[in-house]
This record gives C-alpha cells, structure tokens and sequence, in this order.
C-alpha cells in the first residue's frame, strides 16, 4: 500500500521501481545463502525478498491497469499462469541442484538465475502513455473504508490468503516426514503448480 500511495503521487518514480526492486530481490537470495540462523532467514528471505518484489510489482500492476482495460482480469491471469507454469519445473531443479551441489551454491545460482531472466524484461515494463512534463496527481479518496462491502472482500481477501501458500510451503516436507520417496515432494509441487496455470487464466476470465 506504501508503494503504490507513492508512486500514485511520484509517478516519475515508477521507471527505477523494477531495477531498484530487482537488485534487492536478488541480493536478498544472495544474502540469504550466507546466513546460519532464522533471523537471518526472516531478515533475507522475509523483509528483503519481500521489499525487493514489492517495488517490482507495484509499477507492474499500474502498468496493467493501463495496457489493459476490457480484458484486463484475463491478463492478469496469464500472468499468475506464467508464475504458476514456472513453478512446474522449479521443484525438479532445485530438488537436483540441494542434492549436487547443497544450499548455498543452489540459492546463489537462484540469485543469478533471477537477475539474468529477470533483467531483460525490465525494458518492457513501462507505461502505455508517457507522463507530461508537469503532472498533477488526482486527489486520493478513502471513502471506501465506510462502505461494507469493501470490508467484506478485504477480510475474505485476508482469509484466504493466510491459507492460499500452506499446501505449497508444506508439500514436499510432509511428503518427506510420512517416508515417501525423495522424488514425490517435488512432483506434488509440480502438479500443484500444473493445476494453477489453467485455474489461474480462467480465474483471470
């Protein structure tokens, strides 16, 4: 919410959100290979991480709204598809790379992996129609806190997703603890992610 009270203010700020964001995202994971305890993994994975990726959404989702307006649910089904789609895969790598070559050469080669695919994209990420010179910000409203139905959505939005990453995030270590083989975790990551592509576009539609 920050992000976007600012950026709806300083729109010229918006075209350093998706550099400035990616180089945290990517030092956080870099960062995080070389911590040993669960602050270190809250400060680096949690707060950074979360920071970095905040800032390269925020403009990504103003960008949305002007690009698309009649299909725009649909687009942003075809892009949480796009996450879910590289979520298939992920799991099976990262399984082979903890296994070869340990922890921290895995999250580092992460980091890497995240700037170098990353990075190409940023030139796409930029407004339908260029800012004037001078720009006035429209006066923001919260009148909608006093209207019910916006409460009523805020606290479903809240519930589920307090639940929506759990499957994901226990999946493969529950599959560990019950003794199945190594392999399962991973495929039942995989096949969660599967079942996200299609649900997440038609969800968009």
């Amino acid at each position: 919410p920050v992000a976007f009270l600012a950026l709806h203010r300083y729109p010229h700020l918006r075209r350093w959100c998706g550099p400035l964001g990616l180089l945290i995202t990517v030092a956080s994971i870099a960062a995080s290979a070389f911590v040993s305890s669960v602050a270190g993994l809250i400060a680096t994975q949690g707060v950074l991480y979360a920071l970095g990726c905040g800032l390269l959404f925020s403009p990504i989702s103003m960008y949305m709204d002007e690009w698309f307006v009649e299909r725009k649910g649909m687009a942003y089904g075809v892009m949480w598809a796009g996450k879910s789609a590289v979520g298939v895969a992920m799991p099976f790598v990262f399984s082979a790379l903890l296994q070869r070559f340990g922890l921290r050469a895995t999250l580092l080669s992460w980091a890497v992996a995240s700037a170098v695919l990353t990075s190409p994209t940023l030139v796409f990420l930029k407004p339908r129609v260029p800012l004037p010179r001078t720009y006035q910000a429209r006066p923001l409203s919260f009148g909608f806190v006093r209207h019910a139905p916006f409460w009523m959505m805020q606290i479903g939005i809240i519930i589920q997703s307090l639940g929506y990453l759990m499957p994901s995030t226990y999946l493969a270590s529950y599959a560990s603890a019950i003794g199945l083989s190594s392999v399962t975790g991973p495929m039942l990551l995989a096949l969660f992610s599967l079942a996200s592509v299609p649900g997440a576009v038609i969800h968009g539609i």
